[in-house]
């Protein structure tokens, strides 16, 4: 079970804004670095329950999301994993009460949290915590709401 504190932590481990090797030494049941991207430049580090994101560099990690199904995720004292689809809205508005939501129909995200839920198989399957302005690459998008797919909930 993971309590997400914003930007103070998880579980008492702050990965966000830790090196890649800090990462690895915080993370329980590391299982391997994988890279992807264009030429296989931007790494992951990935264990059984989170996987880490960096910045371009790979000198910074910029994100984490939770990915054990069988892991329970509480944000704000809402548990978040495996919550049906039809679901996710109001549970995430009982997290984020009056904020308002984006989805491009499988991720549903709050961009002023840097926080987004990955739903697969009919739940949540995927819990994205990043740094302050992690899901600004929407911004476009957002401009462009209806013909870039994303709406607001």
């Amino acid at each position: 079970m993971y309590k997400v504190k914003f930007f103070s932590g998880y579980e008492g481990k702050n990965f966000i804004g830790l090196s890649p090797e800090e990462v690895i030494k915080n993370m329980s049941d590391f299982e391997e670095t994988f890279y992807g991207g264009k030429n296989k430049e931007i790494r992951r580090d990935i264990s059984k329950d989170i996987i880490a994101y960096y910045d371009k560099k790979n000198k910074i990690c910029e994100a984490i999301q939770f990915v054990n199904e069988h892991t329970d995720i509480y944000v704000n004292g809402v548990q978040l994993m495996r919550v049906p689809e039809e679901e996710v809205i109001p549970t995430l508005r009982k997290v984020f009460p009056g904020e308002e939501g984006f989805t491009d129909g499988s991720n549903y995200m709050y961009m002023k949290y840097a926080f987004s839920v990955f739903v697969t198989e009919g739940q949540v399957y995927g819990v994205t915590v990043g740094k302050k302005n992690y899901f600004d690459f929407w911004k476009e998008d957002l401009e462009d709401l209806g013909h870039s797919g994303l709406m607001k909930f």
